[in-house]
């Protein structure tokens, strides 16, 4: 329609961005198609045409990324679409100011750039080629979820005005993917999980809201003549369906007040707090929890099916994780995390072991080191296995894939309690004892170019089983 220089790794074949501009770049624009709108394909290098506000002649769809810091993640993502009466594109002022409110409460965000149908001479229209792209601007974001810090099942889409109308055409559909279709991006679900409208256009409102309804968060002015009325509409519509729904009419104000900066009225200047205030008491906003122990942070990595905990005893100065994931390998991780944000060189050690025989003897327990909480990033982990195998493994570069036994440094034995990983420079070496006060043996060193500075540092639970949640106990931590 959030605070941070963002280290995206693209998929440079598939998009064909450069990674070393996303690096520069803290909101990368990226296409729907890499090769073009389908059937418009020869247009996809037309310019496009912007000043001061607002942007227009768009023949390329795209979204464009703003992330938020990596203190405030929360999870949720929300797909932004600026209106303009399908002429132009207001994107500062319901675009970039939107996604920077989002960014501050935590929700990643993704500005969408869609063909304008009522552009002159325009050859779209609504119902077909602007459904596209609503559809496959949801659709990328759930393609790259972990790239991104995003819970897929977390995903919403925001309208203002005419982009309201876009939202429409996603929302109360079936949103299903096709499972036949080559480009595995069309195969994912398009359905939005929320949907927030703001002074939606007329043409938003459907015959009938269904039961699938995604919840909705309504608003308007009164004296906008056009766009309050479709929220009197949905409203009434939405408590038919007995579908969750939170409407607001504001007294005063016409059409296009935006995010309420440039408004006298301070009921419409704070108006997004309703919004967080909506977000937040239906569950969907999640603020970070409590910090645990010596460390502020934890939460579940990946898109693990059951959710994970963490607690700490002060009496026995002992951690209890409990987590799920199907694994921390090949391309992907699903775990659970007690983290800290950690600068330079350190040293990390503890005892470790697993509450029970357990299910899984490939279940794991340790530290690790990650660049981001994303699935797929880069990171290096000291892991001790359920079934005793202790083992060095890292990913040195986003989205690849660990190989075995190019990726891992195995211990000579099995079962030790004391895990220890230690940072110098680049390069870090995992250590372990089979008792405290027993000697250190080294298990290896391996150097990680592609972790930064300040990383995520913590100790971690996989349960190596989607459908099992582990235990299990940590303690005489030290962070050097």
């Amino acid at each position: 329609m959030v605070k941070s220089v963002v280290r995206i790794a693209l998929f440079i074949a598939t998009f064909g961005v450069a990674a070393n501009s996303i690096a520069q770049n803290p909101h990368p624009q990226i296409h729907l198609w890499p090769g073009g709108a389908p059937g418009y394909e020869s247009r996809k290098d037309e310019p496009e045409q912007a000043k001061d506000w607002w942007v227009k002649n768009i023949h390329n769809p795209s979204i464009t990324v703003f992330l938020p810091s990596k203190e405030k993640a929360t999870g949720v993502g929300v797909v932004i679409c600026p209106g303009g009466g399908h002429t132009q594109l207001v994107y500062n002022s319901e675009g970039q100011d939107a996604a920077e409110y989002f960014n501050s409460i935590g929700v990643a965000a993704f500005v969408l750039k869609y063909r304008l149908f009522r552009e002159p001479n325009s050859v779209y229209t609504l119902d077909k080629e602007i459904k596209q792209d609503a559809y496959r601007a949801m659709r990328l974001v759930r393609s790259r979820a972990n790239e991104w810090g995003v819970n897929p099942s977390k995903l919403g889409i925001m309208g203002f005005s005419a982009g309201g109308e876009v939202v429409a055409l996603v929302a109360y559909g079936s949103g299903k993917g096709d499972p036949a279709a080559a480009d595995p991006i069309d195969r994912l679900d398009g359905k939005p999980n929320f949907q927030v409208l703001i002074y939606p256009g007329p043409l938003g409102v459907p015959d009938v809201v269904g039961s699938d309804a995604p919840p909705a968060f309504l608003l308007a002015a009164n004296e906008d003549v056009c766009c309050s009325p479709p929220i009197v509409k949905l409203l009434q519509k939405y408590r038919e369906a007995k579908v969750p729904v939170e409407a607001h009419i504001y007294g005063q104000g016409a059409h296009a007040f935006n995010m309420g900066k440039r408004s006298t009225y301070r009921s419409l200047k704070t108006w997004s707090q309703r919004l967080t205030d909506w977000l937040t008491d239906g569950g969907i906003l999640v603020p970070p929890p409590a910090p645990v122990g010596a460390f502020a942070n934890h939460g579940d990595v990946g898109v693990p099916k059951n959710t994970g905990s963490a607690s700490y005893d002060s009496v026995s100065k002992t951690y209890t994780l409990r987590g799920s994931g199907y694994n921390i390998w090949f391309e992907r991780d699903e775990f659970h995390f007690l983290y800290n944000h950690l600068k330079g060189d350190f040293k990390l050690t503890a005892n470790c072991d697993f509450v029970g025989t357990g299910t899984d003897p490939h279940r794991k327990v340790g530290w690790m080191v990650r660049d981001s909480l994303g699935g797929g990033d880069v990171h290096i982990s000291a892991v001790s296995h359920g079934d005793g195998l202790t083992v060095l493994q890292w990913r040195l570069k986003k989205g690849m894939a660990m190989r075995d036994p190019e990726d891992e440094i195995r211990a000579t034995g099995k079962k030790y309690s004391v895990i220890q990983l230690e940072r110098k420079g680049n390069v870090f070496t995992m250590r372990v004892a089979k008792a405290e006060g027993q000697p250190f043996e080294t298990v290896g060193s391996q150097a990680m170019e592609n972790l930064p500075n300040e990383v995520f540092a913590g100790l971690f639970i996989c349960a190596h089983n989607e459908d099992l949640i582990e235990e299990a106990k940590v303690w005489n931590v030290r962070i050097e």
